[in-house]
């Protein structure tokens, strides 16, 4: 029997539209394109960053004893994350 082909994961495909995120990285690249699977890579440092912004400030949040991040809390650690991720 042949194997069944697994329907991809509505949520994810409705999160990521790779060709959209495609066109917008390409957009800013004066008409050159991108090869290979550069743009998953790109999307998942992407992921990557917000999830550790998103820790750091949570982490803020706690430190004021509160149980809500708010803005304050996130440009604390914005640029920070910004040099960790800037390779």
């Amino acid at each position: 029997m042949p194997a069944e082909k697994k329907k991809p994961n509505a949520k994810l495909t409705k999160l990521y539209s790779r060709t959209r995120f495609k066109k917008s990285i390409e957009s800013g690249l004066d008409g050159k394109n991108i090869a290979g699977d550069t743009d998953i890579l790109m999307y998942m440092n992407f992921l990557m960053f917000l999830e550790r912004l998103a820790n750091n400030s949570e982490r803020a949040a706690d430190e004021r004893g509160s149980s809500r991040v708010n803005a304050n809390d996130v440009n604390k650690y914005l640029q920070d994350t910004l040099r960790e991720f800037r390779g």
